[in-house]
């Protein structure tokens, strides 16, 4: 299990998702921004998948990409999309440097059918 949502909740803050079974999703952008009051933290967001040029492999996170924000955001759209085959999961992931800064990201693509 890599995510629930609590009773008296109606929405999940976590970003790991696994594909479908006989899908693939096609990665085409995500987005990170990191904000704190105070200048002194540096916080860096990865996006990651248990695949890698396509192929699936169970239960390594590997890196898709990754970016150190301070007070800043950042946007990036794959000239090629990413191919994220089926049971794989993705998720965004963030390591500060201090206690405080608000971290927001998120992704999107298409889920096609297999073949």
């Amino acid at each position: 299990v890599y995510n629930l949502i609590n009773n008296f909740g109606n929405m999940s803050l976590n970003a790991t998702r696994m594909i479908p079974y006989g899908k693939t999703f096609y990665l085409q952008e995500w987005t990170a921004s990191a904000a704190c009051l105070t200048n002194l933290a540096a916080v860096k967001i990865r996006i990651r998948a248990t695949t890698i040029h396509g192929t699936r492999i169970a239960g390594v996170f590997l890196f898709t990409d990754s970016i150190s924000l301070q007070n800043s955001s950042y946007q990036k759209t794959f000239c090629v999309p990413r191919k994220i085959p089926q049971l794989s999961v993705i998720k965004i992931t963030a390591n500060t440097t201090i206690a405080g800064p608000y971290v927001d990201g998120s992704y999107s693509g298409c889920l096609e059918d297999n073949e």
